[in-house]
């Protein structure tokens, strides 16, 4: 007997929102694909840490709208964001690409999450395009690996976003554990794979077989010893990295616990990632004597 015709593919009338990441900010370091949908866009919504010379790459005749945020000032919330996709989904034809730009890559604190949820749960398609995180291009900026053998065997990427910590749970057997970091404001550090912390020991998994990478770290720094816990130690090596890739791009390293206060001396702003772990005394320019 003959096989049943196969169906056709599911149709919508909205069209594909394109969560793109832009990698760490030189326009050589995009992939093929962002920047081509760079220069076929429709419409683009990009963030704060998209640098001048991949903006310079989008579409010139279709709309680019500003929505970054930084510490203190954002000219949009994430809700805002995420009405203003839904709002350019639902009025622009199905055929219409709206990119979404994000700094790195869009799937490394970045978001894309958040967003793709809340547009596909209103029935609008969404891509992801990776991008080179900006861990990758600190490392490389460094001329050092995240791993290696006999120096680190995991790598662990968190965020030092101060964010304020949620109001104590009236129920003791619900209030979250202890930790170092126990300040209202105290950075938020999130690993990808655990939100907790080991009681006062630093977090869950890191230990001198780990290089850990921090994003947005500069408001964190004095806290990160603390945060990372004994098992890391003040004397591991560490870097902090700014504008990784680009022109202006400046590194300070020095050990743990004296990377903030080397950090401060030399006035590095944000963005500034910091790279903690044995592989960071592979970089050229780490004298022995800091190890």
């Amino acid at each position: 007997p003959a096989s049943a015709p196969a169906s056709a593919p599911a149709t919508t009338p909205f069209p594909t929102v394109h969560l793109l990441g832009a990698g760490p900010g030189h326009p050589d370091l995009l992939t093929v694909r962002a920047a081509r949908l760079l220069g076929d866009a429709d419409l683009l919504l990009y963030d704060r840490l998209v640098a001048d010379d991949v903006i310079s790459l989008f579409n010139p005749a279709a709309p680019a709208i500003f929505v970054g945020k930084q510490k203190g000032l954002h000219t949009r919330t994430q809700d805002e964001i995420i009405a203003l996709l839904k709002l350019f989904a639902g009025s622009l034809p199905p055929h219409a690409k709206i990119v979404r730009v994000k700094g790195g890559d869009p799937a490394v604190f970045g978001r894309a999450g958040e967003e793709a949820t809340a547009l596909r749960a209103a029935g609008i398609p969404v891509r992801i395009v990776p991008g080179i995180t900006a861990a990758s291009a600190a490392a490389a900026a460094l001329g050092i690996p995240l791993t290696m053998r006999g120096y680190a065997t995991s790598v662990t990427y968190l965020t030092g976003h101060l964010r304020a910590a949620p109001a104590p749970a009236s129920d003791s057997s619900t209030a979250p554990a202890a930790s170092s970091l126990s300040s209202r404001h105290a950075p938020a550090f999130v690993a990808p794979f655990s939100d907790a912390y080991s009681g006062g020991g630093g977090v869950h998994g890191i230990d001198e077989n780990t290089t850990a990478v921090v994003y947005m770290g500069l408001a964190a720094l004095r806290d990160l010893p603390a945060a990372l816990g004994p098992a890391v130690g003040l004397h591991c090596p560490a870097a902090a990295v700014e504008r990784a890739s680009l022109g202006e791009q400046r590194v300070v390293m020095a050990p743990l616990g004296g990377l903030s206060a080397a950090v401060e001396k030399e006035g590095l702003e944000s963005p500034t990632l910091v790279i903690v772990g044995r592989v960071v005394s592979l970089a050229e320019g780490w004298r022995e004597g800091e190890a």
